[in-house]
């Protein structure tokens, strides 16, 4: 019996060391700077710098740190074939996570941002139209594949156009929402036919709050003192 126990303590041992072997990259990985991540993914797939977890919290804590790295005013700066390594690399993650688990929203919208990067219309469609199958009430991501949307209001096929509908709804039901969208709205012009449908829908007491904030939005910034 005792030799049984050594047994299986090395068992549960050796598991939980190759279980931190796989975490541990990871959550460093989702706390580097922008400008680190991009180095680490930038080699491309045969670099494989970090494994995915095999957590659910690590997996959505690298494919957070993916969502906000593929946004980012730095990595649009980037040279192509460093801009595309980055995109593959968060995109292979997703694909990996949403294999494992094919509920999993935050999976599908890095696959819509790289999508839409690459002019995927089909995959774009696709993940948007997943993502907010999965995540209806997520209001970051339901903001995030609005601005995606909004971005290829032509290219939408009616499940991914629908979609994008019911997150507008959606943000437009919220306090956080109506402040996000009248944002946008000042910001994205050609994005305002939409937005508008929508607006005509909003009982009073929601259509006055958004045109506060609509008034927030568009005021001139007032410059910090002390810069020029």
């Amino acid at each position: 019996m005792r030799r049984l126990a050594l047994v299986i303590s090395a068992v549960v041992i050796g598991c939980s060391l190759f279980a931190l072997a796989h975490e541990y990259p990871a959550v460093i990985f989702s706390q580097l700077e922008t400008g680190d991540m991009i180095v680490r993914l930038a080699e491309g797939p045969a670099f494989a710098p970090v494994a995915l977890p095999m957590t659910w919290t690590g997996q959505k804590e690298v494919l957070e740190a993916c969502i906000q790295l593929q946004a980012s005013l730095l990595i649009s700066l980037q040279p192509s074939d460093i801009k595309n390594n980055v995109l593959r690399g968060c995109d292979d993650f997703a694909m990996r996570a949403t294999i494992w688990t094919p509920t999993f929203a935050m999976g599908y919208l890095v696959q819509a941002q790289t999508a839409n990067e690459f002019d995927d219309d089909s995959a774009s469609n696709a993940a948007l139209t997943r993502s907010r199958a999965f995540a209806p009430l997520e209001g970051w991501q339901a903001l995030r594949r609005v601005d995606l949307g909004m971005q290829r209001q032509d290219r939408l096929d009616p499940a991914a156009r629908n979609a994008l509908d019911q997150d507008l709804s959606f943000l437009m039901g919220t306090t956080f929402g109506l402040a996000a969208i009248a944002q946008h709205y000042v910001a994205n012009p050609d994005h305002r036919a939409w937005i508008e449908a929508k607006i005509a829908a909003l009982p009073n007491n929601a259509l006055n709050r958004f045109l506060s904030d609509l008034r927030q939005a568009a005021k001139p910034k007032q410059p910090v003192p002390g810069n020029p």
